[in-house]
C-alpha cells in the first residue's frame, strides 16, 4: 500500500464511531425522507397528467410513470409497451450518494417496456436514427450500453439546505422538470410505444414493470 493508503486507514480507525453512525444515518433516516419526497413528486405529477404510476419509498421500489395510452392492447396484465421509469448509474450503499453527485454516480429517467425485453428495446432505438435525434435534441442521450436516458442534475448544496430546513422543492426541482418533459414531450413517446408493438408480434417473455425491467 502507499503512505496515503496508509494514512486514510488509520484516519478512518480513529474515527469508526463517527462514520458508522453517519453511514447509518444516511441509509436509514435520509434515504427514507428522501424517497418519501420523491414518492410524493410522483404522485403528484401522475395525478396531474391522468398517467399511471408506482410511487418509491425506498432505494429498492420501483419508480415508474406511464401514458394509458402505452398499456399493452388487449394485455389483461396490465402490462406497458413503454413506461418511464428513474434509474441510478454506478454502485452506492445509499440514495443520498447518487443525489449528491459523488463521483461516476447519477440518476436518470429511461423509457423502459416490458413486452419487450431490453435487447430488442434497444434495436428498436438504433433502427430509428430520426426518432432518437429528436430525443436528443430535447436533453435525452444514448448511453454506452445502449440506453436511451434523460439525465438527472442534482446541487449538492441544494440537498444539504433541503434537509436543514426540511424543504426539497428547489433540491428535487430537476425531477419535476424531467418528468414535465416527459409529458411534454409525450409525442415521441407515442411513436416510439408505436414502434414498440410492431416490433412485438413476437410476443418477447415480459419483464416487471419497475426500475429494475
Amino acid at each position: 500500500m502507499t503512505q496515503q493508503d496508509n494514512d486514510i486507514g488509520a484516519a478512518i480507525v480513529r474515527n469508526i464511531d463517527l462514520l458508522e453512525s453517519a453511514m447509518s444515518y444516511a441509509s436509514e433516516t435520509m434515504d427514507r425522507l428522501i424517497g418519501q419526497e420523491i414518492g410524493d413528486i410522483l404522485k403528484r405529477k401522475r395525478d396531474k397528467f391522468g398517467w399511471h404510476g408506482d410511487a418509491v419509498e425506498t432505494i429498492d421500489d420501483d419508480f415508474w410513470l406511464s401514458s394509458p395510452e402505452w398499456i399493452s392492447e388487449d394485455d389483461p396484465d396490465g402490462n406497458y409497451d413503454l413506461f418511464v421509469a428513474m434509474d441510478m448509474t454506478g454502485e452506492a450503499v445509499t440514495w443520498l450518494a447518487y443525489f449528491a453527485g459523488t463521483a461516476g454516480l447519477g440518476v436518470h429517467l429511461e423509457p423502459l417496456s416490458n413486452t419487450l425485453s431490453p435487447a430488442p428495446l434497444k434495436r428498436v432505438l438504433k433502427s430509428n436514427p430520426e426518432l432518437m435525434a429528436e430525443f436528443a435534441s430535447r436533453g435525452f442521450h444514448w448511453d454506452p450500453e445502449g440506453k436511451l436516458t434523460l439525465p438527472l442534475e442534482f446541487s449538492r448544496e441544494a440537498l444539504a439546505m433541503a434537509f436543514e430546513e426540511e424543504d426539497f422543492s428547489e433540491a428535487l426541482a430537476p425531477l419535476e422538470e424531467a418528468l414535465d418533459l416527459v409529458f411534454e414531450t409525450r409525442a415521441l413517446f407515442d411513436r416510439l410505444a408505436a414502434k414498440i408493438r410492431k416490433d412485438d408480434k413476437r410476443k418477447s417473455p415480459r419483464a416487471a414493470v419497475g426500475r429494475k425491467a
